[in-house]
């Protein structure tokens, strides 16, 4: 929404444009849940002088001040990429349903780059995605100065994790290929554990998910719960608990203050969604949907 402003100075007409439009966006590019051929967008969450905020709900997403939107793919601190959307999808006057359904078509589907999903992950309750899930952005912040990659973890990082992992999973049940009603509740050990998917930054910062091993989980008779699952620690001068149920998809500095944000993927039970979770894990912002 844009302003023009005239001041009379000296009977001389100066035109100043100012813009409203300064509120930083992240939200994703994925695939349609139920049109596999096309991806679709989700407008997720919204920085402003209020800091940042989930957009998960339509009283929030009025917010928005234009129906078409210029966005930059970002993936691994690089842009991959440009795409628009416009905000003319049907959506049902449903208001738990909302975060789930409000989504946004993205017009030039061509410009989407195929990144697959070779090593499947961000399932969800739809199924496993043909391609992963990819950041977009308004603005050009899309950096990731901390350089966090994949590397594999080794046992000193199980041994160091292992009191705040085993506090996380309390006692649990070795299915043992037997169903869950014939299960044994034991104490763990750090025999029943492993490690998961791992990051590290420039700086010696990790992530680190790790939980029960496989043979703890395999062959349950029902699902299992959320501390069946890998669990995600942030380590730096000391052990974060992270969280649960959680992927991570991205990390740049979205908003430009200099600070890497996270984004994960979520998919707990009837529950999916994403996660932003701020430089120091002490702020967490979801946008999480259901599906009855």
């Amino acid at each position: 929404m844009k302003y023009i402003l005239s001041l009379l100075f000296f009977s001389t007409s100066i035109v100043i444009e100012t813009s409203t439009d300064e509120n930083i966006l992240i939200g994703v590019i994925e695939d349609a849940q139920y049109k596999k051929e096309i991806s679709i967008a989700r407008i997720l969450y919204i920085k402003s002088n209020k800091g940042w905020e989930a957009l998960d709900s339509k009283y929030d997403h009025e917010v928005l001040e234009q129906s078409v939107y210029s966005w930059i793919l970002a993936f691994d601190g690089k842009n991959i990429g440009s795409v628009e959307t416009i905000d003319d999808y049907e959506t049902l006057n449903c208001d738990w349903c909302f975060p789930r359904d409000k989504v946004f078509r993205i017009i030039n589907q061509s410009n989407i780059p195929k990144l697959g999903n070779k090593e499947k992950r961000f399932v969800d309750w739809t199924g496993l995605p043909k391609n992963r899930p990819v950041v977009i952005v308004n603005k050009p912040y899309y950096k990731d100065h901390e350089q966090w990659k994949r590397y594999n973890a080794v046992q000193l990082d199980l041994e160091l994790l292992f009191d705040s992992l085993k506090d996380k999973i309390g006692k649990t049940y070795h299915c043992n290929g037997e169903p869950n009603w014939d299960a044994t509740e034991i104490e763990i050990t750090i025999k029943d554990v492993k490690l998961y998917r791992s990051y590290k930054n420039i700086k010696g910062q990790k992530l680190i998910s790790a939980g029960l091993a496989d043979m703890h989980t395999k062959d349950c008779d029902g699902p299992v719960d959320k501390t069946s699952l890998p669990i995600w620690f942030y380590i730096d001068n000391e052990i974060k608990f992270v969280g649960y149920e959680l992927d991570l998809l991205d990390a740049a500095d979205y908003d430009g203050d200099g600070e890497i944000e996270f984004i994960f993927h979520h998919s707990g039970y009837n529950e999916d969604g994403y996660t932003l979770f701020d430089s120091n894990f002490n702020e967490r912002y979801d946008y999480y949907w259901n599906y009855h």
